[in-house]
This record gives C-alpha cells, sequence and structure tokens, in this order.
C-alpha cells in the first residue's frame, strides 16, 4: 500500500508474512521492522526496474514507476475482523469473503448420506488447493490418519489422494464442495492449512478450526485464530497422534470455541452493504471520475525523506546534541574557573 501513500507502520501493524498479532513484543517488533523494510526495499529497487525493463521491451514508453503510484483504488481481499484494524486511504477498501455468493451449492448423494448418518458429528478435513495430500511426509500423513481414524466422529477428507490407511470412520473425496460442507449442520471443526479464504468460509459459517500452517499467510492466519479463541493450531514439526486427537476433541467438545466464532461471523455479516456492492460502487465511482484526485493522499508523491519526516528529526537530533554539548561545556568550564580560582587563592594564601 505503498504505492497510494497509505500510512501502514511496521511498530504497529503486523505483517502477514510473520504469526505476530497486534500486540506485539520488542523482539517481534523488531523482526516485523526489519522484514517491511527489506520488501519494501526489494520491491523499489528490485523488482520495479526489472518490471520496467520487461515494460521497455514490449511496450516501449510505458512508465512503471508512475503507473505503480497511480492507482485510483486498491481493493484489499481482506477484513479486520479477520486480521487486525489499520488506517485506510479512501482509496483503500477492504472486501471480504467474494467466493461466498449466498448460494450454497448442493452436496453430492454420497457426501450427504454420509455426514447425515454421523450420530456423533462430522469432522472436515482440506489442505486446500495448493498443498495434495501426497505431499505430506509419510510419517505425518500416517499420524493424521490414524488420529482421525481414532475419533468418535465421522471425518470427510477431500483431496486425499492414494492412502495406504483407511479407517472406517474416514470417506475420503477428491472433491467436495467446500461451502456446503461447512453449511451442513453436522460439521463440527474444520481442521485445514490457515488459508485466509478457508478461514473466511469457516468464519461465514460459523465452524471452529484447527489449522495446520504450512506456509506463507498461513502462519498470520493461524495466529488470529488462536488471538481470537476460535480453534487452535497444530505444528507440523511437532504434532504427534496424540496431539492432533487432543487438538480436535478440545475444539470439538470445547464449546468456547463455537461461541467465539458465531460472535466473529455475526461482526463479520453486520455491514452497511454487502463487500461484493462496495466492490462494485467502489469501482464505478472511480470509472465515473477518472482522475480521482478527490481520493488521491498527496503523500505518494513526496520522497521518502520527507515522508518520514528525515530532515526534521535529523534537525531535532543535531539541535540535541547542540544543546547537550553546549551544557557539558558550560559545566565544565565552570568547574575549570571554579579549580582555578581555588587555586590561585591558595597561592594567595601561601605567598601571605
Amino acid at each position: 500500500m505503498d504505492s497510494v501513500g497509505n500510512p501502514d507502520d511496521p511498530i504497529f501493524n503486523p505483517d502477514m508474512a510473520y504469526p505476530f498479532t497486534n500486540k506485539m513484543s520488542m523482539d517481534e517488533r523488531i523482526w516485523n521492522v526489519l522484514y517491511t523494510t527489506w520488501t519494501r526495499l526489494y520491491y523499489r529497487y528490485w523488482h520495479l526496474p526489472r518490471a520496467q525493463r520487461t515494460a521497455d521491451k514490449l511496450v516501449p514508453g510505458t512508465p512503471v514507476y508512475d503507473i505503480d503510484k497511480n492507482f485510483s483504488l486498491v481493493i484489499l481481499g481482506n477484513n479486520h475482523v479477520l486480521g487486525y484494524p489499520k488506517p485506510l486511504l479512501p482509496n483503500v477498501i477492504e472486501v471480504h469473503s467474494l467466493q461466498i455468493t449466498g448460494h450454497t451449492e448442493s452436496l453430492p448423494k454420497d457426501i450427504h448420506e454420509f455426514l447425515d448418518g454421523a450420530p456423533d458429528g462430522a469432522i472436515y478435513f482440506s489442505l486446500g488447493s495448493n498443498l495434495q495430500t501426497h505431499q505430506l511426509p509419510i510419517g505425518l500423513l500416517t499420524a493424521l490418519c490414524n488420529a482421525l481414524g481414532s475419533l468418535r466422529q465421522r471425518v470427510l477428507w477431500k483431496d486425499a489422494g492414494d492412502v495406504a490407511i483407511q479407517p472406517n470412520n474416514i470417506k475420503f473425496v477428491k472433491w467436495a464442495p467446500q461451502q456446503a460442507v461447512l453449511a451442513h449442520p453436522k460439521v463440527m471443526a474444520y481442521v485445514m492449512q490457515g488459508g485466509l479464504q478457508s478461514l473466511q468460509e469457516a468464519v461465514h459459517h460459523s465452524v471452529p478450526v484447527v489449522a495446520m500452517p504450512f506456509f506463507g499467510d498461513q502462519l498470520f492466519n493461524a495466529r488470529k485464530i488462536l488471538d481470537a479463541g476460535i480453534g487452535l493450531t497444530l505444528h507440523v514439526d511437532t504434532m504427534t497422534e496424540k496431539s492432533i486427537v487432543w487438538t480436535i476433541t478440545e475444539v470439538v467438545e470445547n464449546k468456547t470455541y463455537l461461541q467465539n466464532i458465531k460472535v466473529m461471523s455475526a461482526i463479520l455479516k453486520d455491514e452497511l452493504v454487502s463487500p461484493m456492492k462496495r466492490a462494485v460502487w467502489n469501482v464505478e465511482h472511480v470509472l465515473k471520475f477518472p482522475n480521482s484526485k478527490h481520493l488521491r493522499y498527496h503523500a505518494r508523491d513526496m520522497a521518502w525523506l520527507d515522508y518520514y519526516s528525515t530532515i526534521l528529526l535529523l534537525l531535532l537530533i543535531f539541535l540535541i546534541s547542540m544543546y547537550i554539548c553546549y551544557t557539558r561545556f558550560t559545566v565544565l568550564g565552570k568547574m575549570a574557573w571554579s579549580y582555578l580560582h581555588v587555586c590561585t587563592d591558595r597561592y594567595k594564601v601561601k605567598s601571605n
């Protein structure tokens, strides 16, 4: 959001690359500032020059730097409820859960019967589209199968691939309409990888979650899940059959997680207009008024020396340093003069 001049202070706002909350410790703040600074420098001095060279080859005369800071509108696919509140400019809007249309797809007959026939409820297991089951280490896959197979609930496992262990309470499917599954009244928990869209859907349908983050923003989302009290997390490097069973059982049986996610779902849905309508209105608005100067923040055109008040800070440091030096030299001068005066008096006394 630097391109449009939106304030994004790493002292207060955690980067989604790290599992930090808005209440960072000193160590976390240091890491957050260092990483954010590095990514901004990388983007400005490595990514944009490469993009400019590519543009010069394909579309000569295209000013990539100017395009980068002249966005009329920035649409963020998130929401402060699922993340943390931060200041946003008028041309930076949050729209979440666009994939949730309200028209839930019907469940296939076999899945519908499997969930309906679950006397103790069901668990939904899916690692999203970026991570396939066959990519998991064999030890982790075995632990998951044994742990989920020992539960009294039925388990719907999406994208199972070829799994050697086939417990009786687990139904392996290559695909399932996720929103329809989460909307089913028998689904009591959702074991997922921590992806943002999966989290949005879990919150929308008020299904407590067990997150198994692997990479990217999954770590940040998993930390948010803990912070919001809507579920628990499992660390893929240390999880065991025992920890998997305990974690899922805790989320299912402790109704605090269900109550918390119901509250979060209600907050997320309590909006003046739907996210889709908000996105459409803002897009049409900037198309109606192409320049959109009334939305743009003047700081986007400021040099970083001015934006961060660097010159003023240096001047302030200089003045403080001069004052300290003046004060110390004044004190030292007075001490030297007093010492000289005492020595002179002693000399006069001895002379007499």
